[in-house]
C-alpha cells in the first residue's frame, strides 16, 4: 500500500480492533501540518497522484480549493458540519481545504483531515494559496504547526 500506515488498536465493548490510518504531510506557507486520510477509495486514488502542488483559489472566506484536472472517486454525501482542517472533494474533481468551522448544506465525498489544524486559518491568508500535499513516511518530523 502506497503511503505511510500507523496501526491503532481500539477497544471496544471488550473487543480489540486494528484499524489502519493514512497519513500525508500538507504544507502552508512554509508550515508542516499532518493529516490522516480515510481509508476510502477517493483518498487511495489521491494518494497515488502525490506528491502534488496546487495553487489553490479563495472562496468565501472559509474554504480554498483547486479543480482537479482528473476525476477521483465519488461517495458524496451531505455533511452538514464542516470543521476547519477538513480535505474534501467537491463533484468529482474539485479539492477543498477548509480553514473555518460552519455549516453546510453542500454534498463532498470526505477525504480526510488535518491532525492539528489549530492557526490554519491565521496560515492560510486572504488570498490564492500554493498548498504542497506529500506522502509521509514513518520517522519523518510531524508537522511543526
Amino acid at each position: 500500500m502506497i503511503g505511510y500506515l500507523v496501526k491503532q488498536n481500539i477497544d471496544k465493548q471488550g473487543k480489540e480492533e486494528s484499524k489502519e490510518m493514512i497519513k500525508i504531510k500538507i504544507e502552508i506557507n512554509g508550515q508542516m501540518f499532518l493529516a490522516t486520510l480515510d481509508d476510502t477509495p477517493t483518498s487511495q486514488a489521491l494518494l497515488e497522484k502525490l506528491p502534488m502542488v496546487l495553487t489553490m483559489k479563495e472562496l468565501n472566506g472559509n474554504e480554498k480549493f483547486y479543480n482537479l484536472e482528473y476525476s477521483l472517486p465519488v461517495t458524496s454525501q451531505s455533511v452538514n458540519q464542516i470543521n476547519k482542517g477538513d480535505l474534501m472533494l467537491f463533484h468529482d474533481n474539485c479539492l477543498v481545504l477548509f480553514y473555518q468551522d460552519f455549516l453546510s448544506k453542500y454534498q463532498y465525498t470526505r477525504i480526510g483531515q488535518i491532525d492539528d489544524a489549530g492557526n490554519i486559518n491565521q496560515i492560510v491568508g486572504a488570498g490564492d494559496l500554493v498548498v504542497s500535499f506529500m506522502k509521509y513516511r514513518n520517522g519523518e518530523e510531524n508537522g511543526n504547526n
